[in-house]
């Protein structure tokens, strides 16, 4: 009589058991499915891809961005990236349109950015630029460049080319604008081909292309022909290079250096220190702030001396009638 309570125990814990495993099992099927309808939800924000593809993108309403690529891949409607991509940027509010092509490239909605990799070509009517990487933020017409950075632009009016290298460089492409810095060097070809090109190196070098002005700033050299400058700072006034007005201003510690033939025509030297230089058309030049020319083997100083580039004229004014014409002495003592 002990023993019967004893087995319906047994077999009525067991069925318990049985009944609490089938629960769990039930309750861990459920669990599963609900975690895979989680995981679709996760899966959804894994990047897509496709390839051989065309790209189109409105910004406000606007035609702002389009491209080919040979594959993309995106996240959601945020940011895509794509392989070997070439299109077009431009606003709406804007006629000119940018062509583009990079290795790779990434845009981002949010930010209304285009980052390009690799090989980097951006091309708009007047302006070319070219770098290992590019970002462009089309809303704020904000270009950043870096990595052999190289810009070439056409002054429409006086018809030059310029073309500047550097190591990084920021712009507006919009509004022709583009700071350089970085052992940067640039040279103005002008429209005329018998014309002497115009050689550039500096730190620092904005270019403004609506006023057709270049700013140089910090360890400045400057050459044309065969007249080299070095100098802290100058501005280059591009649109004035066939005008009677200043074609270039160089500030502190001017040094000039010029190859020319004298009278007889044999070859010289001409040397030239001064505070300021102002170029005025294709070859006449004023110098200013304690200016000193050595020329041969005569020494010249006076309040301000106006040259000729590739003739011995010299003009001096001096009001303090200060003006010395000398032998060098330098030049006795090596004699």
């Amino acid at each position: 009589m002990i023993l019967r309570p004893f087995k319906s125990t047994i077999v009525i814990g067991f069925f318990i058991l049985l009944n609490g495993l089938v629960g769990l099992g039930a309750w861990s099927h459920r669990a599963k499915e609900d975690w895979g309808q989680d995981s679709d939800a996760i899966l959804a924000e894994v990047p897509s891809e496709m390839k051989e593809l065309q790209y189109f993108h409105l910004d406000q309403g606007q035609p702002s961005l389009s491209l080919a690529a040979d594959s993309m891949r995106s996240l959601g409607e945020q940011m895509a990236s794509f392989e070997r991509p070439r299109g077009t940027y431009a606003s709406g509010e804007q006629k000119e349109t940018m062509t583009y092509q990079a290795k790779q490239a990434e845009y981002v909605k949010a930010r209304g950015s285009l980052r390009m990799l690799g090989d980097v070509e951006l091309d708009q009517p007047g302006s070319k630029y070219r770098a290992a990487e590019l970002v462009y933020y089309h809303r704020k017409d904000q270009l950043y460049g870096k990595g052999g950075v190289s810009m070439e632009h056409l002054m429409e009016k006086s018809g030059e080319t310029i073309t500047i290298n550097a190591v990084n460089m920021k712009a507006r492409p919009k509004q022709k604008w583009a700071l350089f810095r970085g052992q940067v060097d640039g040279v103005v070809r002008p429209r005329l081909k018998f014309q002497a090109p115009l050689f550039l190196k500096s730190e620092e070098m904005e270019l403004q292309g609506l006023k057709g002005l270049i700013n140089l700033k910090n360890d400045v050299f400057f050459q044309r022909g065969e007249m080299k400058v070095t100098a802290r700072n100058g501005d280059v006034f591009l649109e004035q290079a066939n005008k009677k007005l200043k074609y270039f201003i160089l500030n502190d510690d001017v040094k000039v250096t010029e190859n020319l033939l004298d009278a007889n025509g044999r070859p010289m030297v001409r040397q030239a220190f001064a505070e300021r230089m102002e170029g005025f058309g294709q070859d006449k030049i004023v110098l200013s702030g304690a200016p000193r020319v050595l020329q041969g083997k005569d020494v010249m100083k006076g309040y301000r001396i106006t040259m000729r580039e590739k003739l011995e004229f010299i003009e001096i004014e001096d009001a303090m009638s200060d003006v010395q014409v000398k032998k060098d002495e330098n030049k006795k003592k090596e004699n």
